[in-house]
This record gives C-alpha cells, structure tokens and sequence, in this order.
C-alpha cells in the first residue's frame, strides 16, 4: 500500500536536516510559513502500470499475486518574496532532489525510486498588490504494489463413482 504521507514526512525530515527550509503541503495549513519555503502536493498520486499475475500454490491454496509498479507525479514549489532568492532556492532544492534524495531513499530502503526530475519553472502569481515569487518543478516517483487473493485448490473431482485427480501445479 502507497503511504504519501510517509513520502512527505520522509522529505521534510530529510530536507530540514540538510536546508533548514520549511517543507508544508500549502492546502492543509492555515499559515504560511516564514520565506522561502517549499510546498508540495501528489498531482497525480497512482499512474497504473502494466502487470500480470503470479499464481503460486501452497497445499491446498491457489494464491495468485498481481505485483503493479505504478507511478505517482508530485509537485515542489518554492515560495519567496524575492524573486533571486526564489529562483535560487528552487535550483537549490532540485539540485538536492536530483542528487541528496535518491540516496536518502536507498539508505532507507523505502519502496520508493525517483523515476525523472523535470525542469525548474516559474510558477510566479500576483496577489493583490505583489507578486509572490513562486518557481517549481515535478518528480516522477516510482513504488511497487502488491494485492493478493487466496482460493481453495480442487485436488480431485469424483465423476460417476470415478475420481479424477486434477494436477494444478
């Protein structure tokens, strides 16, 4: 099972540790950090993928195991009231995405690998009477995901007084 809150958790601990920025998803707080700070959001939180299904036996029991890896699009923008500050900062946190974080998700042996970085955008928006300085980018995450049903095995069949033994394996 996908735990995004774990993955935010995961990155904001990590980040603070190395930047000492503010990492908050914009949408659930109340008040905006101190600037610059990073925000975050799952814009497309399960991308299917293709799978097929592995059936193993176990005595009696079919289990059959459909094994996807999807992927999920999440969104970082940095937020300033300065727009070199603004700018900076986001390369910053991209550069610490592209080449920190990776290693932070090995080192924890989370299910969980970066699958592409995109580019630094400008994401800045006038509100009211100034601009907020906003530059962003996307990261393409990668995990596995596992489902299983169990179901009785018919071992043999009895026909007309005739038992036929049935081989599934």
């Amino acid at each position: 099972m996908i735990r995004h809150s774990e993955i935010s958790e995961f990155i904001r601990s990590h980040l603070w540790d190395d930047h000492e920025i503010y990492f908050t998803d914009v949408e659930s707080v109340k008040e905006k950090p101190p600037y610059p700070f990073v925000s975050h959001k799952f814009t497309s939180p399960y991308i299917e993928q293709a799978h097929g299904p592995n059936i193993a036996f176990d005595g009696a029991k079919e289990i059959e195991t459909h094994t996807t890896q999807p992927t999920m699009t999440i969104s970082f923008t940095v937020y300033s009231t300065d727009r070199d500050e603004c700018l900076d900062a986001a390369i910053s946190f991209r550069n610490w995405v592209s080449f920190l974080l990776p290693r932070y998700l090995e080192d924890e042996r989370l299910d969980v690998v970066i699958v592409n970085v995109e580019q630094v955008q400008d994401r800045t928006v006038f509100i009211e009477t100034e601009y907020e300085f906003r530059h962003g980018f996307d990261v393409m995450l990668r995990t596995t995901n596992s489902i299983q049903r169990q179901t009785d095995r018919i071992d043999y069949v009895e026909i007309n007084d005739r038992v036929i033994s049935i081989k599934g394996e």
